[in-house]
Order: structure tokens, then sequence, then C-alpha cells
């Protein structure tokens, strides 16, 4: 991400945001911004505190996760959700 920030005279925050978009659809794997156990630490917690602002579960962790993880993680169980109400109707 940072070699793309520098080619395109961009922060790294720009081209997270821009990436983090396409997580809902696929298009950008969840795996670009967290681990596989990351994810399942974040997703764990998550579901339990489904209420949490993502301030809030950045302090929660004591600043070890991003906020740009945090957010991606949270888009990427948002659309999970989705896919799954989908195929609930099937």
């Amino acid at each position: 991400m940072d070699e793309i920030a520098q080619e395109r005279n961009l922060v790294r925050g720009t081209v997270e945001g821009h990436l983090m978009e396409f997580v809902p659809t696929g298009e950008v794997d969840i795996s670009v911004f967290v681990t596989e156990n990351e994810l399942k630490e974040l997703e764990k917690f998550m579901k339990k505190k489904p209420e949490l602002s993502s301030s809030q579960i950045f302090s929660s962790f004591n600043e070890k996760y991003s906020h740009t993880q945090i957010i991606a993680v949270r888009l990427w169980l948002q659309s999970r959700s989705e896919e799954e109400k989908i195929a609930a109707l099937e």
C-alpha cells in the first residue's frame, strides 16, 4: 500500500480507504488488512459487542489494531451477514 500511495502522491490512509470499499464485494480480500488470527480475534469481539464504535474497539484492544483494520473487519462482517440473509431466502 505504501508503494501505491507513493506512486500516486497519496497518503497510505487514502489508499487503504479506497481499497476498503471493495472488501464487502470480495474484490479486495480481508487479508490485505488483517491476518487470519487478527480476523478471528476481532470477529469474535465484534460479534460479542456489536454496539461498540470503532473507537471503542480501538481502545478496548489498547490500540493493538488500527482504525483501518477495525473498519475493514466490520465491513467484512456486514457483508457476510448480508450473504447469510440472502442464502436463507433461497
